[in-house]
């Protein structure tokens, strides 16, 4: 289950009750944590290096160079 899927059954849920839940409630709500999977998050190349603000080279627009930072 995602986590998308687990919060709509959980606002479905949440709508049926009608006070704090129960403990029978608690369980089902327990089971259905167990069912969310992790999401897989691929690791950045070796080689990877964000670029940042003093690397970036001025743009040209209409005949000006302007700062990467001005446009």
């Amino acid at each position: 289950m995602t986590i998308a899927e687990f919060k709509a059954w959980l606002e479905g849920f949440e709508a049926a009750l009608t006070g704090a839940p129960t403990p029978e409630q608690w369980e089902a709500i327990k089971a259905k944590i167990a069912q969310l999977r992790a999401v897989d998050v691929q690791p950045l190349p070796a080689n990877y290096r964000p670029t940042t603000w003093w690397e970036c080279q001025p743009v040209t627009i209409n005949d000006h160079t302007v700062p990467h930072w001005a446009h």
